[in-house]
């Protein structure tokens, strides 16, 4: 019995170029699509994580020291814990490390009572040259205070942000 052509033992089977490409297309509409979501979720993300650590850092680190020791401790520079809080920094905590939106954390303490850091407050933690634009900080003072960065608890001050430990 002689083969012919599109008889019973020929199969058309696969994808032609044109549905490959129709499929390619649909998924890099879809991944175009996708990926503003996805980075306003990892940002939302690390803005969560950021008010964690400074509600852990403030309320228990920071208010328990200067309970034990008195008073806040002294000014350091930025990437550096202030020695009497070292031990009392979570597991884990890289105080070294950039923090949750860029930059790096940062002890501010005024030289004495009366005294303001930066015309801002006498003590507070802060993110020394944060990798966030201005409206990025509007947006997590919002979530954690008043939504203006030149009043209440979360502020903007000279190389990034602080939030007020005592006024």
């Amino acid at each position: 019995m002689p083969i012919t052509r599109g008889g019973p033992l020929s199969s058309k089977s696969g994808m032609t170029v044109v549905e490959i490409m129709i499929v390619v297309t649909i998924i890099g509409i879809l991944v175009v699509i996708a990926i503003p979501f996805v980075r306003e979720a990892r940002r939302r993300s690390q803005d969560t994580a950021f008010i964690n650590s400074l509600r852990v850092l403030t309320g228990s680190v920071f208010d328990y020291s200067a309970f034990e020791q008195g008073d806040f401790p002294p000014d350091v520079p930025p990437g550096v814990p202030p020695p009497s809080v070292t031990n009392a920094l979570p597991n884990r905590f890289d105080w070294a490390g950039p923090t949750d939106i860029g930059g790096q954390w940062d002890w501010e303490r005024a030289p004495a009572r009366g005294q303001l850091v930066h015309g801002v407050c006498y003590a507070g933690l802060a993110v020394y040259q944060p990798a966030r634009t201005t409206e990025e900080l509007q947006v997590i003072d919002a979530r954690c205070d008043d939504g203006d960065l030149a009043t209440g608890l979360f502020r903007a001050q000279t190389n990034g942000c602080i939030f007020v430990v005592q006024y």
